[in-house]
């Protein structure tokens, strides 16, 4: 197992650790190889609150990196799992308590908009190339820590971990 993001390291994680700038497409298809990944759980996202306020950021992480993923995860046959969220739902054109999967999506974010177009992308590519792909949409997550981009999470006072 390897864990990667863009700080240089992490000793908290308890595996191997490598920097990666998720839309460096080569460096993230050499980590594959090396290390012979053959499932990516690809957590990497701009959420609502930053992404609205800076588009291209939240463009270039949430589709052309999740964009990268598939492509690598096709040429080295490697399955995928990427988290969606509620905020693809906007508006009131959807039932609230018990939505089903097919409910009608309305995002009113770029993060949900992205969202909605990566679960459609993933459900493409296993169709289209035979690439696995799972989802599930997660409602807000809590943190024991706050930061200050993040906008849309709950946050309490006791620790919180979340293990994929």
């Amino acid at each position: 197992m390897v864990a990667s993001d863009l700080a240089d390291s992490d000793p908290s994680v308890p595996c191997k650790y490598e920097k990666l700038d998720v839309t460096d497409r080569a460096r993230y298809e050499q980590l594959v190889k090396d290390h012979k990944i053959d499932y990516i759980v690809h957590l990497a996202a701009i959420i609502s609150s930053l992404g609205e306020k800076n588009f291209d950021l939240a463009y270039d992480i949430n589709v052309n990196a999740t964009k990268h993923v598939f492509d690598i995860a096709r040429a080295h046959k490697c399955q995928v799992y990427l988290p969606s969220s509620i905020a693809v739902f906007g508006g009131d054109a959807f039932n609230k308590d018990n939505t089903s999967n097919d409910a009608v999506t309305q995002p009113k974010t770029i993060y949900g908009v992205s969202k909605v177009f990566n679960e459609q992308l993933g459900e493409y590519m296993d169709k289209k190339f035979g690439v696995d792909f799972r989802c599930l949409r997660y409602p807000g997550v809590i943190s024991s820590a706050n930061f200050g981009f993040n906008g849309t999470a709950y946050w309490t006072t006791g620790k919180f971990t979340l293990i994929f």
